[in-house]
């Protein structure tokens, strides 16, 4: 399945992605650095979303499951890891759980 990397900034902000991101949900590096990582969220689940990446970004969480809008519109499963950078930033491993 694919795998993407994502580098998301305290406020929630994509600061960088790998070219797997960009296949996983199929945008251009430049269209995804600068958005803020919930317009990537359906949006009944951002609020939970947003709890998770808090949680991720004190390391009480290393591993969730959840979904993501691809640029088309469409929704795929996704399995979240995170890695804490430092001074709120997160590095993302998602892996597509479908395509």
């Amino acid at each position: 399945m694919p795998i993407g990397i994502f580098v998301v900034g305290p406020l929630g902000t994509i600061e960088g992605v790998d070219d797997g991101a960009c296949r996983l949900l199929g945008y251009s590096e430049g269209e995804l650095v600068g958005l803020h990582g919930s317009e990537l969220i359906p949006v009944e689940a951002r609020s939970s979303t947003a709890v998770t990446l808090d949680r991720m970004r004190r390391d009480e969480l290393a591993v969730n499951s959840g979904r993501m809008v691809r640029r088309d519109g469409s929704i795929v499963p996704v399995e979240v890891s995170a890695r804490p950078l430092g001074e709120g930033r997160l590095e993302l491993c998602v892996r597509a759980l479908a395509i």
